[in-house]
């Protein structure tokens, strides 16, 4: 189990990094308040969810809440942002002149860590259900 708490944590770590980097990268200087704004989302939902699972507990007679909304929540995020980081992808390689989409090997890097954060949170979450089901069927 400690290796799935492992790929939580480096999920998120890379998802908080790569959506700071991205708001960086992605706002040019002297943009609309809503641009600023809008890459500041990803930041508070991660700033919001992942404490909760940092204080969960590995026990498994502890009550049933145990940070379940927030790896839910996470699991949401993560899948919402690889569907804008693909459309960012396609939408690159149709018009890389264009305002929006990954053009520059910058914007690479940047999304390159969102992926991999988001498949390593995902992943985490996917392969640690059977886990779960095997505890409760024990406690019940």
């Amino acid at each position: 189990m400690a290796s799935v708490r492992t790929m939580q944590i480096v999920g998120i770590v890379l998802m908080a990094a790569g959506w700071g980097w991205a708001g960086a990268n992605f706002t040019p200087s002297g943009s609309d308040w809503w641009n600023y704004f809008l890459h500041t989302v990803p930041i508070v939902i991660l700033l919001v969810f992942s404490p909760c699972l940092f204080s969960v507990s590995d026990d498994p007679e502890a009550p049933g809440s145990n940070g379940e909304w927030a790896g839910i929540g996470l699991s949401i995020f993560a899948g919402i942002s690889l569907l804008g980081l693909s459309v960012g992808i396609i939408f690159g390689a149709i018009n890389p002149n264009g305002a929006f989409g990954v053009a520059t090997s910058g914007d690479w890097v940047v999304i390159v860590a969102l992926i991999l954060g988001d498949l390593l949170w995902l992943t985490a979450q996917f392969s640690s259900r059977p886990h779960r089901a095997e505890i409760e069927s024990a406690s019940n």
